[in-house]
């Protein structure tokens, strides 16, 4: 059998840097979504900012699974302030719940510094939402983004509260972008709803996953260059964060798999969204992580032509902001 080298992980860059190494956070409030566990990485995410003196949020579809996150993380270190980590209810598909949530943060802090869009779901069927949005898109892609708008102006008043702010939003997406197949597009809810030829094959449930997360980036970089004509500070960035050896993934790979026994653990796979949104070097080189999509444990790297394509970035948004107004005040 062939030996699992660091890069089939989506490993490029050796892990050279401490997590000693993070900026502190105590005062700051950050929000991770998709942290109802730390056998995953969103809730690794949450416990690693929670222990440089973050107050978290911990994200979660309901609020028994948001407590849980928040027990398991002050079981494995009884050392963190329970008061510094607080739930954060709102399933992704859910774009009213979404609204109350993200209203409820603007109801009670003054400050919000790191929001990192992590969770999502890879799809074992073809199933849509009440407005005919297809479930992989509205919750990895259409959800996370109605979060991020509503809590945009939070974020913009805390980066320019003060010179030295430094306000970052992170997006987990996935090298499974370099899977897609050519030809496809953002530019309709139809091109969204692509079958890629069926409903019931592996490979094409895979495909789907793969267009939402190319999805990520085009957000992600759209984002950051409306932010940048603005002239805000705030820095965006799209994640990969290897293969991680999850819950999910075991579900979806199997337990068998060698692709899951290799996987790194979720702490691993955390590491570079942590990274992204703490480290200092991410802020003092800006101009080559703004924007970009990164993989581990720190590399920017190019990404497909689609995910780069300007043009797509818009029509995303476009289209975004025309599905949201028919539902939600975005």
């Amino acid at each position: 059998m062939a030996e699992i080298k660091p890069s089939d992980l989506g490993i490029t860059r050796e892990l050279d840097w401490s997590i000693d190494s993070l900026i502190p956070l105590t005062g700051k409030i950050t929000i991770v979504t998709g942290a109802n566990t730390t056998s995953s990485i969103g809730g690794s995410i949450a416990h690693q900012l929670a222990l440089r003196g973050a107050k978290v949020y911990v994200g979660a579809r309901s609020l028994a699974k948001a407590n849980t996150g928040i027990k398991e993380i002050i079981a494995q270190s009884p050392s963190i302030d329970a008061s510094n980590l607080q739930p954060f209810v709102a399933a992704l598909d859910d774009y009213v719940a979404v609204r109350a949530a993200a209203e409820a943060i603007l109801q009670k802090e003054t400050r919000l510094d790191i929001l990192v869009n992590n969770a999502g779901i890879f799809p074992l069927s073809l199933e849509y939402d009440q407005y005919g949005v297809n479930k992989v898109m509205a919750t990895n892609h259409l959800g996370p983004f109605l979060l991020t708008m509503l809590l945009l102006p939070l974020l913009k008043r805390t980066s320019a509260a003060a010179p030295d702010s430094d306000v970052r939003i992170i997006n987990v997406s996935s090298t499974a972008i370099d899977a897609l197949p050519l030809g496809h597009s953002f530019a309709s809810l139809q091109a969204w709803n692509d079958s890629f030829g069926g409903d019931d094959n592996p490979l094409q449930f895979f495909h789907r996953y793969a267009y939402s997360k190319v999805a990520n980036i085009l957000f992600t970089k759209e984002l950051q260059r409306r932010l940048d004509q603005d002239g805000s500070r705030i820095l965006v960035a799209a994640v990969h964060p290897g293969l991680v050896a999850t819950p999910g993934s075991k579900r979806v790979l199997g337990v068998e798999s060698e692709q899951y026994k290799s996987g790194i653990t979720p702490y691993e796979g955390a590491l570079t969204e942590v990274w992204c949104a703490a480290h200092p070097e991410v802020r003092d080189s800006a101009d080559e992580f703004k924007g970009a999509f990164i993989v581990p444990y720190g590399v920017a790297r190019g990404a497909t032509e689609l995910a780069e394509d300007t043009e797509e970035a818009r029509k995303l948004w476009d289209v975004s902001e025309q599905i949201l107004a028919g539902i939600i005040k975005a």
